[in-house]
């Protein structure tokens, strides 16, 4: 900084002279640029806290989610926002039911333990027009029925980062279970989270002939790849089925979620 060292019997033009030449060093001071660091800016504007960006997915940046293609000049959040409003949309339209589905959906509407999902898909594995019982975990439908929020976002009950939004990623990775591993966070007491999506059907009690027709309620007209852990099979055996059969039932689940393989990021989405 210039340093004016008057004396006492200096006049005040001369005082006046050096606060004015104080200030022009001041702002050639702060126009110019120190080696390492930016121009100082000559206002500073605070960022906008009430209306944060939104969170980035999880998994974002890997194999399961690779970034998107997003224009940097063209407002990325809301690009973000559109792909999670489309992912919500894509995911009603793939659900396949049974043509008189609704008429069983208020017939059972009283029955607590009535599975809409699974009541109304037709498959091999389940007769037509049977009734379905049992509790259905299912954190994709969860999903399906979330409440959109600011960016289209949803609060996932099983991920480190929430809210995020819809579109998890460009393949679907689920665990399908029994009560083996259905609800296995729990609460999470002292876990974080997931550090990726993973979706998971839960049905306590449930056989891996159902398991498959569950699995297939949700997934088989998935415009996505899916990969998938079944973990099952404690109930064939506590029932009694056959050794042979187990086998079977374990090489067609395989055999349709083969049948499901393609490629990723053929969807647009």
């Amino acid at each position: 900084m210039f340093n004016c060292n008057f004396k006492r019997s200096n006049t005040l033009n001369a005082t006046f002279s050096c606060f004015v030449i104080n200030i022009i060093m001041l702002q050639m001071y702060r126009s110019s640029t120190i080696p390492g660091h930016s121009p100082v800016p000559p206002t500073f504007k605070p960022p906008n806290t009430a209306h944060p960006p939104p969170n980035i997915p999880p998994g974002y940046g890997t194999d399961l989610y690779p970034a998107e293609n997003l224009d940097p000049l063209n407002h990325p959040a809301l690009q973000m926002e559109e792909i999670s409003r489309n992912s919500k949309s894509n995911e009603f339209s793939y659900i396949t039911k049974v043509p008189n589905y609704r008429n069983l959906r208020i017939k059972n509407r009283d029955d607590k333990y009535y599975c809409n999902i699974c009541s109304e898909y037709p498959s091999p594995m389940v007769p037509r027009g049977k009734i379905i019982r049992h509790r259905h975990n299912s954190s994709k439908i969860k999903r399906m029925y979330s409440t959109t929020l600011k960016w289209a976002e949803y609060n996932c009950t099983s991920c480190k980062t929430t809210p995020h939004s819809h579109k998890t990623g460009v393949r679907y990775p689920v665990i399908v279970t029994s009560s083996i591993l259905n609800n296995w966070q729990g609460k999470k007491s002292g876990y974080p989270g997931d550090e990726i999506h993973v979706d998971i059907i839960g049905i306590p009690g449930a056989t891996i002939k159902m398991l498959h027709h569950a699995f297939l309620a949700e997934f088989e007209n998935s415009y996505r790849p899916v990969d998938v852990l079944l973990v099952g099979g404690l109930n064939d055996v506590m029932k009694g089925r056959p050794l042979h059969k187990i086998m079977t039932d374990l090489n067609n689940f395989k055999r349709d979620v083969i049948a499901l393989k393609r490629p990723s990021g053929t969807n647009g989405d």
